[in-house]
């Protein structure tokens, strides 16, 4: 048995849903049917490849 037949078809595990502090405070729901939530410490825009290099 393959862990994933194909990358492109897949399915969601169910998973129970976490909330992470106030969400109408800056805090993030996790898992359920909600998206995958990322966070960057970076303070320049993180479309400029050289800036974001310089701070790091």
């Amino acid at each position: 048995m393959q862990y994933c037949a194909s990358p492109y078809l897949f399915q969601h595990r169910k998973s129970r849903e976490v909330t992470i502090g106030d969400p109408a405070r800056g805090g993030v729901v996790l898992g359920g049917g909600h998206p995958v939530v990322t966070q960057s410490m970076l303070t320049c825009d993180t479309m400029d490849t050289a800036e974001c290099v310089k701070q790091t």
